[in-house]
């Protein structure tokens, strides 16, 4: 009798332990980061130095992908159960490894050109979910619509709906999407504070080079603008 039980008490702990293991392994699988859908022509290379191949709907895009649209292309990335980033015409974009532990925290690179992101609030998530970034601005936000692009030296941020932060490149040190916006005066020292602006909806700031953001400015949809209302038309059954 304490033979029997003796086994069962070992056959419960190795099913107990073997649970643990799986739960585990299963909450560290990182979230897929897929193309979701392709109108006309994207195109995809796993490194710079590699030649660059046809992109198809249901594809993996891995950390060091980078990405480019056509003129007449529309692409659309789903990031598992979060969000997805639209990539608009004639743009090009790096996926970079995440940052955080769980590997929920989502980064990529603007190249040029503009891009649309859509992403569910977190209530409970004091970090941010999607990270982009192009050569002089950083754009950090948890549950937003906004719209990005990046020309030459200048990027500009559209809020739909949410708040994102925006900081130059020297601001190095993520600040709290709870700050209120920071208005940048006329010439002046300018502290750490003043490289970090937070934007709410219906308002866009730029960054040029390596100043500041001016202060963030409201504006209004225009009915002109094909890319914005195709994007909130998809918005709606998102």
């Amino acid at each position: 009798m304490r033979l029997w039980i003796s086994n069962l008490l070992k056959n419960n702990s190795l099913l107990l332990l073997l649970t643990l293991v799986a739960s585990s392994l299963i909450a560290k699988t990182p979230t897929l980061v897929q193309v979701q859908t392709v109108e006309n022509q994207a195109f995809y290379r796993q490194a710079s130095h590699q030649p660059w191949q046809a992109l198809t709907e249901g594809m993996t895009l891995k950390a060091g992908y980078e990405i480019k649209t056509l003129q007449d292309t529309r692409l659309v990335i789903r990031f598992g159960k979060y969000g997805v980033v639209r990539v608009a015409p004639e743009s090009q974009l790096k996926l970079n490894p995440p940052h955080s532990i769980d590997q929920e925290t989502f980064e990529f690179s603007l190249v040029f050109g503009k891009v649309w992101a859509k992403f569910k609030s977190q209530l409970q998530a004091s970090r941010s979910r999607l990270v982009l970034r192009t050569r002089n601005a950083t754009v950090r936000m948890k549950g937003t619509t906004y719209e990005a692009s990046f020309e030459g030296q200048q990027t500009q941020v559209r809020v739909f709906e949410g708040q994102v932060n925006v900081n130059n490149v020297n601001a190095e040190q993520e600040p709290s999407l709870s700050l209120e916006p920071t208005e940048v005066q006329g010439p002046h020292e300018v502290s750490r504070q003043e490289w970090s602006v937070i934007v709410s909806a219906f308002e866009t700031v730029t960054v040029s080079g390596k100043s500041p953001p001016v202060a963030p400015m409201p504006f209004q949809p225009d009915a002109s603008d094909h890319w914005a209302n195709w994007n909130l038309l998809q918005d709606e059954s998102f």
